[in-house]
């Protein structure tokens, strides 16, 4: 998440400023998400899928909100042109890496905060109501800047869990 907002921050100050010292600090943070968190990173990998971690902890407790402000960290820096390359395939990875596993964190009322629960074997950790909302708010800026459907589909159904709907059931 640190690193999502650092890359945002970084961006809009070299957009501002034209100085190239922004640049040059953007593209080294992005090593970190190319290391493993057990190596000093914030990448872990879930089946095959990488993740970038708001708490680099091994193993992994693929938290929600942080992994989706670094993706759009990822986004801004992809969007300067001769800097962002590297960004934007880490963006693009972990969008796939978004997409697979978003529905996992979907309680049929609510979601749920991270998936700490799949490694450590314990109860899923429910999102406070203000941690869902920022989901749906975090979803709904992932559509607007990809124009993909499906963020938007999700967030929908979240905001109906907000006023006590329900997913169907059997």
């Amino acid at each position: 998440m640190a690193q999502g907002h650092a890359l945002s921050v970084l961006t809009r100050a070299y957009l501002l400023t034209n100085d190239t010292r922004f640049v040059k600090a953007a593209k080294k943070s992005l090593n970190l998400f190319n290391l493993l968190a057990k190596d000093g990173g914030v990448k872990n990998q879930l089946f095959g899928f990488d993740w970038y971690e708001e708490y680099p902890t091994t193993p992994g407790s693929f938290v929600l909100n942080g992994f989706m402000y670094s993706l759009i960290g990822l986004y801004d820096f992809s969007t300067i042109k001769d800097f962002g390359n590297e960004s934007k395939v880490l963006f693009e990875n972990g969008l796939n890496s978004l997409r697979t596993f978003l529905p996992l964190y979907d309680t049929g009322s609510g979601s749920v905060y991270d998936l700490r629960h799949l490694g450590l074997k314990s109860s899923p950790n429910i999102a406070r109501w203000d941690y869902h909302a920022v989901h749906i708010y975090l979803l709904k800026w992932l559509h607007t800047i990809t124009n993909d459907p499906f963020f938007n589909e999700i967030a929908d159904r979240w905001i109906g869990y907000a006023q006590g709907k329900k997913a169907k059931h059997n």
